[in-house]
């Protein structure tokens, strides 16, 4: 998961973070705070309104950013939240999460049932995929878990990001 999110870090900064990650094992709360200081900062500067909220080793986002008559957000307005989100607490959230996780398998599996459920209503993974296959598959892969093809590769980061922040 850290070798991954090393591998794509969209920023010297989530580089850095997971560099030292892979070393110590551990992420320290400044640095996943920072990195989503980093990540409000950018949406703003995108002319987004948003708020994080730490709730545990989770980040809460929320925004006003809402289309009053589809209750969507528009399209340029997730482009704009993606593209925040990778270079700043992309990897550093989810790698964060999964350290600090309690180490209580609930934890981590109410986490991964999050993304499983998105995968699905997404239908980027089989409906029938099940809980256990998913978290297998996401062992084979050092914790990373894309699916078929680099094409859905947004699809599948949207899905990580919904579940952790």
């Amino acid at each position: 998961m850290i070798d991954n999110g090393i591998a794509q870090a969209g920023s010297d900064f989530q580089k850095d973070v997971l560099t030292r990650a892979k070393q110590s094992r551990q992420i320290s709360e400044a640095d996943w705070k920072e990195a989503n200081t980093r990540y409000e900062k950018c949406m703003r500067e995108a002319g987004l309104d948003v708020e994080v909220i730490y709730e545990g080793s989770r980040v809460l986002v929320q925004s006003n950013t809402v289309d009053p008559k589809s209750g969507e957000r528009s399209e340029a307005d997730k482009k704009a939240d993606l593209d925040c989100y990778k270079k700043t607490s992309a990897h550093i959230n989810e790698v964060y999460f999964y350290l600090n996780s309690g180490g209580e398998a609930g934890n981590l599996s109410d986490h991964h049932k999050v993304i499983l459920k998105c995968l699905k209503d997404k239908n980027l993974v089989p409906a029938d995929t099940t809980l256990e296959q998913f978290e297998a598959k996401l062992k084979e892969g050092n914790g990373e878990f894309t699916g078929e093809g680099q094409d859905k590769q947004n699809e599948f980061a949207k899905c990580w990001e919904e579940a952790t922040g």
